[in-house]
């Protein structure tokens, strides 16, 4: 019985050992360098990816199923006993070995992919702080944007608040220059003032810008004769010199009315829209809008008023001024919702008496709506 050497395939003559080492691969030099090579691939190199270690096992189980393979082949060129026991045991250790390495592999997998994941939930957390940081600084941006939009609509209501307007001031004739038209405007409102009071008129109009707020006259008819009219606003330094104004007016036969900055135009429309829809009969009752200033405050309030009965405006609700700009107010989805209702307001010659800016004797044409 021959020995075997560290050669397993050792019993073999000489022609078959020299043609299973080239099959295989072995011989000294080449157990040497298979040695230095698996021990260069037992420690995964850093950084490897998961389909990296899944790669390397396939590869090193097809390693082994060539190994079993050879001597499998060797077992059928010869029946010595200590050749097989030979590739029992290379079988059994190899084995054990493949599962070592590869039990310390997915043992390393493990370890990286829970390090992977404690990386991810931090990740996560760090992204949810984030989101929530630009929630917080998009909601104060967007509050920011509506105080500020806000602001800008009372200054307009504050400058508004000196102005009064005759929607309908007879030029006389089709004027195109805008000189000429401010001179006509301004001497047919003088002319139109009561006697008694041109003096009182002359005082409070020094003080005062008028403007023509048209491009050009509009031509109507008036009793079967044509006239061409156009609007009046009158600027006053302060609002007790605008009600003096008023009063010179309105004693002269003159109706001055609410002047509305156009930028809250489509925001007064959409406000009467939510008056009639609280109940209010617009074929039965007038509807008036403006705004109103109290301890530094400005609201926006609605009034209503019979058409028959000789009844007197009467507050029906209140809202808080609304953002001027229509993206801006946009974001604010319950700007129309009142801030004050009064739910059955008195329609017949009841209710408080309305303040100094609010005449209960201005013409139809001159209400908002």
């Amino acid at each position: 019985m021959a020995t075997p050497s560290r050669n397993i395939f050792n019993v073999l003559s000489d022609d078959e050992e020299v043609r299973n080492r080239a099959i295989t691969g072995t011989g000294d030099r080449g157990d040497q360098q298979n040695r230095k090579r698996v021990r260069a691939n037992d420690t995964p190199e850093k950084g490897m990816l998961a389909s990296h270690y899944v790669t390397r096992i396939a590869a090193e189980m097809e390693q082994a199923k060539e190994k079993i393979g050879s001597a499998v082949l060797t077992l059928k060129v010869s029946k010595v006993v200590d050749l097989a026991n030979s590739v029992s045991n290379i079988l059994s250790t190899t084995l054990v070995q493949i599962l070592e390495k590869n039990a310390s592999l997915i043992s390393d997998l493990a370890g990286e992919m829970t390090a992977m994941d404690g990386q991810i939930n931090k990740l996560t957390k760090e992204n949810d702080m984030l989101r929530d940081e630009l929630s917080s600084v998009r909601s104060v941006k967007e509050k920011m944007e509506v105080r500020n939009s806000c602001r800008e609509a009372e200054a307009k209501l504050e400058q508004a608040a000196k102005q009064c307007k005759l929607i309908d001031v007879n030029i006389g004739s089709c004027l195109t220059d805008r000189k000429q038209l401010q001179e006509a405007a301004k001497k047919q409102v003088r002319d139109s003032i009561r006697q008694d009071l041109k003096a009182a008129y002359d005082a409070r109009i020094a003080r005062a810008a008028v403007a023509v707020v048209a491009k050009a006259p509009t031509r109507k008819t008036v009793d079967g004769k044509e006239v061409w009219t156009a609007p009046v606003v009158f600027t006053t330094p302060d609002k007790d010199s605008r009600w003096e104004l008023e009063d010179i007016l309105r004693k002269s036969k003159m109706y001055p009315t609410y002047h509305w900055p156009k930028d809250f135009l489509d925001p007064v429309q959409e406000l009467r829209k939510v008056v009639i829809d609280m109940g209010t009969d617009t074929n039965r009752n007038y509807i008036r809008i403006r705004p109103e200033e109290k301890d530094g405050v400005w609201k926006i309030r609605a009034d209503v008023k019979p058409r028959e009965g000789g009844g007197k405006f009467v507050l029906k609700a209140k809202w808080s001024v609304p953002p001027l700009d229509p993206p801006t107010r946009a974001q604010v989805t319950d700007w129309k919702k009142p801030c004050w209702i009064f739910t059955n307001p008195p329609t017949l010659n009841t209710g408080p008496k309305p303040p100094p800016d609010f005449s209960e004797d201005s013409s139809v044409t001159n209400l908002m709506g």
